[in-house]
């Protein structure tokens, strides 16, 4: 319900529109065969510092962990500096 306009579950949402933005999305996923694939933080921190402008996780955290990522992983050797 983020993206585009959407009329879903009896209301309206009007969001981020992909027509003028990259929408990049990562998912722990389950495949049909069974497989699972999970993303991981070096895989999260490369992306976040590709310069991502917004950044929404839907899951579950907690006061210290959140993405894959601890308190102690948000430092500046971890994130580039924006320009």
């Amino acid at each position: 319900l983020l993206i585009n306009d959407r009329n879903d579950n009896g209301y309206f949402t009007h969001g981020i529109p992909s027509a003028t933005n990259i929408i990049d999305k990562l998912y722990d996923s389950l495949s049909p065969t069974g497989n699972i694939w999970h993303w991981n933080a070096t895989m999260l921190l490369a992306r976040i510092n590709q310069g991502k402008s917004v950044i929404h996780h839907l899951g579950h955290a907690n006061y210290n962990y959140m993405m894959l990522l601890y308190t102690g992983d948000f430092n500046n050797t971890n994130f580039f500096t924006p320009t």
